[in-house]
């Protein structure tokens, strides 16, 4: 009899597993199919067995001995009425727990099932505040690129333009979201360190220790030369291939542009440390310039070092690429921006000697073709994030040489 409650009640919650998941959708579903399958083979098996181990056998012993089956009966009848309330006790009781271990397993799989919706529902609600929000950021950063390819005066940049102006919007559906371009050539790009300016011309390593200098550092010559090494092209240097191959553990030199800081921390000598803020000493002519605000990382193979725009640098990127003593001329250049934009280079030549000029030739210009664009979307506790590095043409033409998203709750 519980063999035969059993496999009914299973193969009946099997066959109800089953008709609950054909309006489900994936991944409840698949999981009602399992359990379903599971419980109506489970109950169906049960059957089986009641029918192989009790029925074939009783019906099988009754068909070739009538005198047993005359035996069977006359021994039932007499069992009933001697102990038909026993047994009907006992059979109500372990039915009634069999039941109970029924509905407490039911209830498990339900449970589950339960569970498993709302996992689903929060993955999809999670993935459509995703593509809202990114959706919202890739509009926030083209509309920042279509500001630098309709600049006006493609013959100048300063930081009064209307695409230096930061832009904060809300969407119709409430998201917020802000973008910011910087004029990476306001910096001074690491990845000149690679390129020879030409003789006669400062060098960019001579710039690079001039902006550490700056920044507090009195002996970055051996740093200096360890990062010139690891993107240049060459294997001449002490800290080349070779170098790198014997560390612990080993890993490659770049002899290339440096894709991003990530890739300047393998350097000899550089770690996030150099990147940290430090508390300023305001005093005047203390070298307390942030490192980080001074140089930048542009990924893009040259030939020749990509200039800094003299419009937008800060003084102590002035200092260091024009040199720390040319402190006459650093003041110049920032008073003549003050008034307007610096639209041609004579000036150096009319300030400054033919030979100053013609040794910070390679480095200077007035405009830039090197943006970096910072889109953010936020909304419902979410953010997202998307970084790119635009190139624009002297036509006006911006295009994307880089491009980074990142999702963060």
């Amino acid at each position: 009899m519980l063999t035969l409650v059993v496999g009914l009640l299973t193969l009946v919650f099997g066959a109800l597993f089953l008709l609950f998941s054909l309006p489900a959708r994936p991944p409840q579903s698949s999981e009602l199919v399992k359990y379903g399958t599971g419980m109506a083979c489970a109950g169906a098996a049960l059957l089986l067995l009641r029918l192989a181990a009790f029925v074939l056998p009783e019906w099988n012993a009754r068909r070739r001995s009538p005198s047993l089956r005359m035996r069977r009966e006359e021994y039932a009848r007499h069992q009933s009425r001697t102990s038909a309330p026993n047994r009907a006790r006992g059979s109500e009781g372990g039915v009634l727990i069999l039941m109970l271990i029924l509905v407490g397993l039911v209830a498990a799989l339900l449970a589950q099932s339960h569970a498993l919706a709302r996992a689903r529902a929060a993955r999809e609600t999670a993935l459509r505040e995703r593509t809202m929000l990114r959706q919202a950021a890739i509009e926030a950063a083209r509309e920042a690129l279509q500001r630098l390819a309709d600049d006006e005066d493609l013959g100048v940049d300063s930081a009064s333009e209307s695409w230096a102006a930061p832009l904060d919007r809300e969407t119709p559906l409430g998201i917020a979201t802000r973008v910011r371009v910087r004029d990476e050539q306001a910096r001074f790009d690491l990845n000149n360190l690679g390129v020879a300016a030409g003789p006669g011309r400062r060098s960019a390593e001579d710039i690079v220790m001039d902006i550490k200098t700056l920044c507090g550092d009195f002996s970055p010559a051996t740093r200096v030369a360890a990062l010139r090494d690891f993107i240049d092209p060459d294997s001449a240097g002490p800290r080349e291939a070779d170098f790198y191959q014997k560390l612990n553990p080993p890993h490659r030199c770049a002899d290339r542009v440096l894709s991003g800081w990530r890739e300047a921390m393998v350097v000899d000598g550089w770690d996030e440390s150099i990147l940290a803020r430090r508390p300023r000493e305001r005093i005047a002519g203390s070298f307390d310039a942030q490192f980080v605000d001074q140089v930048a990382l542009i990924p893009l193979p040259r030939t020749r070092p990509i200039p800094i725009n003299i419009n937008t640098a800060s003084r102590e990127t002035l200092r260091a690429v024009m040199g720390i003593e040319q402190d006459r001329l650093v003041d110049m250049v920032l008073t003549l921006r003050e008034i307007r934009p610096i639209r041609q280079l004579d000036v150096f030549i009319v300030t400054a000697s033919p030979e100053t000029f013609d040794r910070l030739r390679p480095f200077i210009d007035v405009r830039s073709r090197h943006f970096r664009v910072h889109a953010r979307a936020e909304w419902n506790g979410r953010r997202y994030d998307i970084e790119a590095l635009a190139v624009r043409s002297d036509d006006g033409r911006v295009r994307i040489a880089q491009w980074v998203e990142d999702d963060l709750t």
